[in-house]
Parts: structure tokens; C-alpha cells; sequence
């Protein structure tokens, strides 16, 4: 039995060791793309990830399914009603999203993932993106 018991605990060990040389790896190898793609962008982007639009942070969320309620606190009606294919930014100074339009994705500067930068304009905002994230995040 304390055989078994030292076989999982080892187990354990040896997938925190995997999981925690993977993640390191992954901030090791990320490249980022610098400017020019800004057809794929929206191909880039996964939850949680930071975007800066027109010089403002935001944490992405989803993008809008059919018939998605803006005011969780009104009824859902034809002007409670988000688009579909918009993105949905988290929100933490309520309990609704921001919702923003997926043509804002023009405007946008640059894109921080979880394993660093995933894409920049220019090599300016790739400068400071990490600087804008952290701010964000702080405040």
C-alpha cells in the first residue's frame, strides 16, 4: 500500500516538474510577430489575453455568440442585445462586459498572451507592452 502511495506522489512530482519545464520552455521560445498581419488577428487572440486598442489595455474574454444579453440586470431586448462576432472584454468594475466591435481590431497595438508578447504593430509597442499589461493589471 505505501508502495502505491510513493508511485503517485512520485507521479505528481515528475508532471509538476513536466508542466513547470514546459511553461519555461514556452516563454523561452515565444516570437513574437511584429507588425503587417492584421487579417490574422483575430486568429490570435484567446481568452485572457491583453489587448491594446487605440492606447487602452483590455482583457479579452470571448467573442459574442447569437443573442448574447449586455445588461445581465435588464431584460434581454432588441438594445440589450450584442451583436454577434464582437469581442467581449472582462470587466471588473461591474458585472457586465465591454463589448467592442470586431473593426476596433484595426486600431489595435498589440496582443500579450500568457507565454509573453504574440504580436505588435510596431517595434515601439513591442517595447512597451509588457510595461502596458502590468500597468493594467495594477490598477
Amino acid at each position: 500500500m505505501i508502495l502505491y502511495i510513493l508511485i503517485f506522489i512520485i507521479f505528481l512530482v515528475v508532471l509538476g516538474v513536466i508542466s513547470f519545464a514546459y511553461d519555461w520552455l514556452r516563454h523561452k521560445i515565444n516570437k513574437p510577430r511584429i507588425g503587417g498581419i492584421e487579417y490574422f488577428l483575430r486568429k490570435l487572440v484567446d481568452k485572457g489575453d491583453y489587448l491594446c486598442i487605440n492606447g487602452k489595455v483590455y482583457c479579452f474574454d470571448h467573442f459574442v455568440i447569437q443573442d448574447e444579453i449586455i445588461d445581465i440586470t435588464r431584460p434581454p431586448s432588441n438594445g440589450n442585445i450584442a451583436i454577434k462576432g464582437n469581442m467581449a472584454f472582462s470587466n471588473y468594475s461591474s458585472l457586465n462586459y465591454l463589448y467592442l466591435s470586431k473593426i476596433s481590431l484595426r486600431n489595435c497595438e498589440f496582443i500579450y498572451g500568457k507565454y509573453g508578447l504574440k504580436w505588435a504593430i510596431s517595434t515601439k509597442w513591442a517595447e512597451v507592452a509588457k510595461e502596458k499589461v502590468n500597468e493594467y493589471i495594477w490598477n
